[in-house]
């Protein structure tokens, strides 16, 4: 089994630290992985916003190097993500 490993950006990392290793023997849906998170620690959800209907988590964002993760992505072992709070403007 291989890890994937998360890199949490302020202020996601008061909850989960600045990095997250997960033990994944084969790839799942970003969206399962998410799920995990938020069950494991409730207090992701003020942040991390999944409704059936979403194809991008809201509230936060996902990359992988220098792509933007969707919610059906498959992410893996071997994998590094980055997890930042969006931010909105005006």
């Amino acid at each position: 089994m291989t890890s994937l490993r998360v890199i949490w950006s302020p202020p996601l990392d008061k909850s989960m630290g600045k990095a997250t290793e997960v033990e994944l023997d084969q790839p799942v849906p970003l969206r399962d992985l998410l799920n995990s998170f938020r069950e494991d620690e409730p207090e992701l959800t003020q942040f991390i916003k999944l409704a059936p209907q979403d194809t991008r988590p809201r509230g936060i964002v996902v990359m992988r190097g220098s792509d933007m993760l969707e919610l059906a992505d498959q992410v893996g072992p071997g994998d590094r993500l980055e997890i930042l709070v969006a931010i909105q403007g005006g």
